[in-house]
């Protein structure tokens, strides 16, 4: 395979790659979503924080730091943007610069490390702020709204589709068909 050719597989896998990255995680989890605490539904947060226990100062807080991770957020999402670009328009030149591919590749490590260290701050500054009892209660209600969400959906314990509601009736597309007693043998014409 020529080196020209090569450069364009590894580009097109890196595209592919930051495309992936750049997908929301199925579910979420918070951190990079709506307004407010990070996620996408800051409203159903408060009241979630505020039937675990936590006071409306707390909550106040906490909607202040979600918007200042948000806005955080934003620049290194960015980054991150510019990182895989580099990354990308290197990897497609006729001659690859190895060291500048790999200095990318660090950038865009380090940024991704900033992301989860950003998130990962906010989830402590938040159990710092409500204490350790409202965060499990916290944790225990979304477990169990997510298990609710699973089982609305049919799925089962492993996040594939089972066969509840959504399924029932229906056959399996992997089940063989009964063949019904007064079908043709074969070699034999169709009755008419």
């Amino acid at each position: 395979m020529k080196m020209g050719s090569m450069s364009l597989v590894a580009a097109l896998l890196v595209g592919a790659a930051s495309v992936a990255r750049a997908q929301p995680p199925a579910g979420g989890r918070g951190g990079e979503g709506g307004p407010g605490f990070g996620m996408r539904n800051p409203e159903r947060m408060e009241q979630a924080l505020r039937e675990a226990g936590a006071t409306d100062e707390q909550v106040a807080k906490l909607r202040e730091q979600g918007y200042q991770m948000r806005k955080q957020m934003i620049s290194l999402r960015a980054e991150r943007e510019q990182a895989d670009l580099d990354i990308q328009h290197l990897l497609g030149q006729d001659k690859v610069d190895r060291d500048a591919v790999l200095k990318a590749v660090e950038k865009l490590g380090a940024v991704e490390t900033s992301i989860h260290k950003l998130r990962v701050q906010h989830q402590l500054d938040m159990r710092e702020l409500v204490g350790p009892d409202t965060c499990k209660k916290l944790h225990k209600r979304a477990f169990e709204q997510r298990r609710e969400r699973r089982e609305d959906r049919g799925e089962d314990r492993r996040g594939g589709e089972g066969w509840g509601r959504k399924h029932e009736g229906k056959q399996d597309r992997f089940e063989q068909q009964p063949e019904p007693e007064d079908m043709p043998e074969m070699g034999e014409p169709p009755a008419e």
